[in-house]
């Protein structure tokens, strides 16, 4: 397990030191001076995290537990309670738990406010009160002025809060017997575990406490240093060794660690023990909890000043590395700050604290993050939690920029005492300032960089991706600590201990007599009341005597009735009514004996059983019990005598009851027990197990069941299944309290300190983007007036003479010309941004576009090529902007050379391979085509290949693959109208006429086809034989709109037919008229396609030779390669007996080799 940790050390320093190093070498922004400052400021707080990060890897390299030790005995103690302004009620419980102690000692009271009061106490309980004059030195002076004054061996420093096991001293003082060992530190507990610094989840048996890696994992690391950290309190010291060193430092407010680097510089040893031996109250609320860890930051740097770790004489290199791990580690939150800053930053100012981001970054970035979370894991035996360490850090980065900034600038520290009851000031709200500013820069950031994305300034989404997610993360867990500030105090003098098997007996005043006893179990308590879940009603203000049963412990006083509510009052079906109710009990002045004997019960068994059933320093521990109700067991003996033990049951499984509490040891009498429950009386008797099953506390013993009175085992199991219901659980099952926060007070003050920053951003935004909003607002209208027309064209003169310079300026104003303005003022825009930003292929796209609309294809083409020769390498959008432009402009061979190039390229999109294969078999390039259907095919996964594959087979001629690949388009696509219509084509060219008018007529019913279309589908009817839906069609040439020379000449075709009264019976007059109209329009055609005038041909061979001569020598240009449609022109002029016109035609022939 060692060696696993070693390499789990050793791999995170390695993929951490890798990291920083690449992003020093190679991620740095360079592009100007604020973002190379910017750079290196996040690279330095990089590595501060991972400096103090190997600094805690170092501490906990080896975390074996120090051995137990035998008693060192017959040695004398003194035990200090040093105290200031405490309350008496807390300084009892903490005398009451030493009077407890098994070791014999001396217990002093010392007491710095010097009140009449605190020596009451001590002479009641009959320990030793000292008192001084003054407070010089605080606590450091307090306790050294008690060390003059006592001659304890050994001495044990408590705070006023702590309550100690019994067996602190026969526990510590055993490593003692070393000579050289001059202190050993325990770990620091706590009983409220709702407290500030913890995580406190009871439904999910979770607890974590901020000081749960340091006790749990750091201080078992330094032990094995021989580097412990004495923490001011919950050690025992050797006198011998205090005095060696002048007693307790008084330097630094911080007089613990003060004092135990000291005493390790001397050479005295130093132990840890790992169990806990104590528990205090941790700070319940923001201001005591960041008061405290100010005095604790600001002390322990400002040792460095009096006694630097690294310079000091007598101490090992390992001792060096310690303290100095410890000291830096409170400056941790100036790395935090700049980090929390840094995504806020990059969005308000556009400059990204990385110059280059990669992949191997990415891989870097990555496997530091999951190494360090991996072994941190780990390593921290059960107590590094993530989300825990970062509120931690949230709570407390400003605190510690704060404490490193008094460490440098104060010479003389004010010892502040955190207060145990109540807020340490008044103020709460302005603890959470940071956080709240932290929210507001965040979001008032994320508005900022959106802005600038919409407004064109910025187009860096990839940034603004990467910001927002890491401000989101921030302000959950900034919130996370404003609503845990922000959630108020608990009102009661006394903490309450919640733990739900103390069993309470109460017995009404006025029937003491006749003691008709309520059984429940205690929710709650403390010295001053208790809150008891019980089974039956009580009178408000009725005086009762209450007995409380835990364990060994029995505690009887007087109270009375100050609150009620129902509990549960609810149908169970057939089991009857549930009923229960919760009571409010205020104890009648008890004597100090009852109120010692409530702060044992509270702290030794209370706490103890919470420590048991959750998790101690963040490791899981036992499941909830399933219920908890009270169970009196009765043991009868041969005269008649009764013996009665109170405790609880915490579980029933067929004939087992699970106790826990009051129990008594096993045996083989047969006891009689009685159950109070919501449904009534549960009795029975059985024998108690001699032993305990794995899963329960030490506590737990088995009552295995003999028999049941009526139905009681019905009972029990009916309320076992309660535990599934919220309702009824709570009528059976005692859940302790977690931290409840409330929302809206946190909310209303998160969205005060929200609304000013974001409205100002706002307004800074305007006044910094004017024309940049301006510009944006004029993208969206859809119509500009007169004034706007006026801004718009002042702003194309400003570019025209060089004036508007920043390409965000220029790419929002080609947006407001690209919808309101002419081509020629966009192309004018578009060259002025490219020639300040050549780099930029957007700009170069957008001119490209501009000037083909303005000036033409030949020109754009031209723009193309300059723009693509002074680049090194073109990108693949820039290239098809060229092909298409070489396209438009019939000039194929630049289109073809460039297809080739983009055929070398890997990194085309399959939508760009897609446009490849269509612009190659434009330019009679099957071939080529063939190659980007090949790596389209490679790269998509979409079914769109196979519109590629048909024009592929189209252009290879190959009409069988073409027509299959066209079906297969239709029956995937059978509803998409794009489908149909791209399968008709195919059909169509690949002279499928019939499938190709189906398809095409079904999409007709889908959406109107386009002209064009509607031309093919009147030619697919004619070619396919179906005369009457060509005619139909054809019909439509009588609108000019649509006589265009395709459908003129399918018409002609169809009606020049001489057969045509056969084919179409219902053809009319104004058919017949329409024809003679479209042979007049077809002979004044100039430009006549070599279809129709094969159509006048075989319309005017015989009938009209003159004319047929007419229209062939005006379409001369379309006739002189055909050698066919001359010889039909040599022949109308032979039969029309223009002979020498004839012969001349005929020779041409000859001498152009033209005759077959």
């Amino acid at each position: 397990m060692y060696g696993l940790k070693t390499l789990l050390l050793l791999l995170s320093t390695l993929c951490s030191v890798t990291y920083l190093g690449f992003r020093a070498i190679y991620t740095l922004n360079a592009e100007s001076i604020p973002a190379q400052c910017f750079s290196v400021i996040v690279l330095l707080a990089e590595c501060h995290g991972v400096f103090l990060m190997l600094l805690y890897y170092w501490q906990i390299r080896d975390t074996t537990p120090a051995p137990l030790m035998p008693v060192f005995a017959g040695r004398t103690v003194d035990v200090f309670l040093p105290t200031y302004n405490e309350d008496v009620h807390l300084l009892r419980g903490s005398i009451q738990s030493y009077l407890a102690f098994d070791y014999p000692c001396k217990i002093y009271v010392l007491d710095d406010g010097n009140r009449p009061d605190v020596r009451v106490l001590c002479e009641e309980m009959g320990v030793h009160y000292i008192a001084r004059k003054d407070n010089l030195h605080a606590k450091a002076g307090n306790i050294n002025n008690a060390l003059e004054m006592t001659d304890g061996e050994f001495v044990v420093i408590f705070d006023s809060d702590h309550v100690a096991r019994p067996h602190f001293i026969s526990r510590t003082i055993g490593y003692f017997a070393d000579e050289r060992v001059g202190w050993v530190q325990t770990p620091h507990a706590f009983y409220n575990l709702d407290s500030f610094s913890s995580l406190y989840k009871p439904e999910k048996n979770l607890y974590w406490e901020e000081g749960d890696l340091f006790y749990r994992c750091i201080q078992l690391g330094k032990s094995n240093a021989n580097s412990v950290v004495f923490c001011g309190s919950a050690a025992i010291m050797r006198r011998k060794a205090l005095e060696d060193v002048g007693l307790i430092a008084t330097e630094t407010i911080t007089e613990d660690m003060h004092t135990g680097l000291r005493m390790h510089s001397r050479g005295w040893k130093s132990v840890f023990v790992h169990e806990r031996l104590i528990a205090a109250q941790a700070a319940s609320e923001v201001t005591a909890y960041q008061s405290q860890r100010l005095r604790w930051g600001e002390g322990n740097l400002s040792i460095i000043r009096h006694d630097n770790p690294l310079t000091m004489r007598g101490l090992t290199l390992d001792q060096r590395i310690h303290y100095i791990g410890s000291m830096l580690g409170w400056s941790s939150g100036i790395g935090k700050l700049a980090l929390y800053l840094t995504p806020i930053i990059m969005l308000f100012t556009g400059i990204s604290p990385v110059g280059k981001i990669s992949e191997t970054y990415f891989v870097l970035l990555l496997a530091h993050l999951v190494c360090s979370w991996v072994t941190l894991k780990a390593t921290g035996m059960g107590s590094f939690m993530i989300i825990g360490n970062e509120l931690a850090a949230m709570a407390t980065f400003w605190v510690q920029n704060r404490a490193v900034y008094r460490a440098l600038t104060r010479t003389n520290s004010r010892f502040v005492v955190t207060k145990k009851r109540g807020r340490q000031t008044s103020s709460v709200l302005s603890h959470v300032v940071p956080q709240l500013t932290l929210i507001a820069l965040g979001v008032a950031s994320i508005v900022w960089a959106a802005g600038r994305l919409i407004c064109g300034v910025d187009q860096n989404y990839l940034g603004l991706a990467i910001g927002s997610t890491l401000i989101a993360i921030q302000s959950c867990l900034a919130w996370v600590v404003i609503k845990r500030a922000l959630c108020g105090t608990d009102r009661r003098f006394s903490y309450r201990h919640q733990q739900g098997t103390v069993h309470a007996v109460i017995t009404p005043e006025s029937a003491q007599n006749e003691a008709p006893e309520v059984h429940g179990m205690c929710y709650d308590m403390n010295e001053i009341g208790v809150r008891v879940l019980c089974y039956e009603e009580l009178k408000l203000d009725q005086i009762v005597r209450l007995d409380l049963h835990a364990h060994d412990k029995r505690v009887t006083t007087e109270a009375s009735v100050i609150w009620q509510r129902p509990a549960a009052n609810i149908s169970a079906g057939r089991a009857g009514t549930a009923k229960a109710y919760y009571i409010g009990l205020k104890f009648h002045s008890p004597d100090p004996a009852t109120v010692n004997a409530l702060w044992e019960m509270g702290v030794e068994h209370v706490v103890e059983s919470n420590y048991k059933n959750f998790r101690f320093a963040g490791t899981r521990s036992h499941k909830h019990s399933s219920m908890h109700l009270p169970i009196t067991l009765v043991s009868r003996n041969a005269s008649g005598h009764e013996q009665r033990w109170y405790c609880a049951v915490t579980d029933f499984e067929k004939s087992k009851l699970l106790l826990t509490g009051n129990v008594p040891d096993a045996g083989e009498e047969l006891l009689d027990f009685e159950v109070f429950t919501p449904l009534g009386k549960v009795r029975g008797n059985g024998y108690l197990s001699a032993q305990s099953s794995q899963s329960e506390t030490q506590y737990t013993r088995v009552l295995k069941t003999e028999k049941f009175e009526e139905q009681g085992r019905g009972i029990l199991m009916s309320l076992r299944e309660f535990t599934a219901t919220p309702k009824l659980a709570s009528a059976v099952r005692l859940t302790p309290r977690g931290q409840r926060r409330r929302v809206r007070t946190p909310a209303l003050a998160t969205l005060r300190s929200v609304s000013p920053i974001l409205l100002l951003g706002v307004v800074a935004f305007w006044f910094v983007h004017e024309r940049q909003v301006s510009l944006t607002r004029l993208s969206f209208a859809s119509e500009l007036s007169e004034s706007q027309k006026t801004i718009v064209s002042s702003m194309v003169e400003e570019a025209r003479a060089g004036q508007l310079t920043r390409i965000g300026d220029l790419s929002l104003l080609l947006k407001v010309l690209e919808k309101h303005g002419a081509a020629s003022d966009r192309a004018t825009v578009a060259n002025v941004a490219v020639r300040i930003a050549p780099e930029n292929e957007g700009l170069l796209l957008a001119a490209v576009d501009a000037i083909r609309e303005s000036a033409g294809p030949d020109a754009a083409l031209d723009f193309c090529l300059t723009s693509i020769a002074n680049s090194d390498k073109a990108g693949a959008q820039l290239l098809l902007q060229a092909i298409r432009c070489a396209g438009e402009s019939s000039r194929t061979a630049q289109a073809v050379a460039y297809l080739h190039e983009l055929s070398q390229r890997d990194t085309l999109t399959p939508a760009e391979f897609e446009e490849c294969v269509g612009h190659s078999l434009a330019s009679q390039q099957t071939e080529l085509a063939k190659h980007f259907l090949t790596r389209f095919e490679q790269t998509s996964t979409e079914r769109g290949g196979l519109r590629i594959r048909a024009l592929v087979a189209l252009a290879d001629n190959d009409r069988k693959l073409t027509e299959a690949l066209c079906d297969e388009i239709v029956r995937e696509g059978g509803d998409s109208s794009d489908a149909l219509l791209f399968a008709g084509d195919c059909y169509y060219w690949s002279a499928c006429f019939s499938k190709a008018a189906g398809v095409w007529s079904k999409a007709a019913k889908l959406e109107p086809l386009t002209a064009d279309t509607e031309e093919r589908l009147a030619d697919a009817f004619l070619q396919s034989g179906q005369y009457a839906e060509a005619l139909a069609l054809c019909r439509k040439c009588d609108d000019t709109k649509y006589r265009s020379q395709f459908r003129m000449t399918v018409a002609l075709e169809l009606l020049t037919r001489p057969d045509l009264k056969t084919l179409i019976p219902d053809v009319t007059d104004a058919d017949l008229q329409l024809k003679n109209g479209l042979m007049v329009h077809a002979l004044e055609e100039k430009a006549a396609s070599e279809r129709l005038i094969w159509t006048m041909c075989s319309v005017h061979r015989e009938a009209s030779p003159e004319l047929l001569i007419s229209f062939l020598q005006q379409n001369q240009a379309q006739i002189s390669a055909n050698a066919d449609l001359l010889r039909e022109l040599a022949g109308a002029q032979f039969q029309a007996k223009e002979y020498a016109q004839a012969i001349s035609v005929l020779d041409d022939l000859e001498r152009r080799n033209m005759v077959p």
